[in-house]
């Protein structure tokens, strides 16, 4: 199973995926904005492949994008977040997680 995780975090995207193009638009909007960045690409590759490794537990997650736009609530942390990460303007994690014991009680 770890190999075949490891693989997958091989071919993942990662924190910088993007086009050039992309990653000029996104710096504008911070220029413009006057905005810094509080994390760099490998802060950020070592946060999103924490994530991914967790087997039992996925948190929730949303983002507000540079432009304004912010995201729905979400739980996959493979190639749903918002590559690239620099366009983040702030990230909210969700840190609820229903115990299988507590799930087990209720249908008794």
């Amino acid at each position: 199973m770890s190999k075949l995780l490891g693989n997958a975090m091989n071919n993942a995207p990662l924190a910088d995926t993007g086009t050039s193009d992309e990653k000029e638009k996104i710096r504008a909007i911070v220029a413009r904005r006057g905005l810094s960045g509080a994390a760099n690409n490998t802060k950020w590759n070592e946060f999103i492949s924490f994530m991914r490794q967790q087997d039992e537990w996925r948190p929730s997650y949303r983002f507000k994008w540079v432009n304004g736009h912010i995201s729905r609530w979400d739980t996959e942390w493979w190639y749903h977040l918002p590559f690239p990460l620099m366009g983040v303007e702030w990230f909210d994690i969700g840190l609820h997680q229903e115990r299988q014991e507590a799930a087990s009680s209720k249908t008794r």
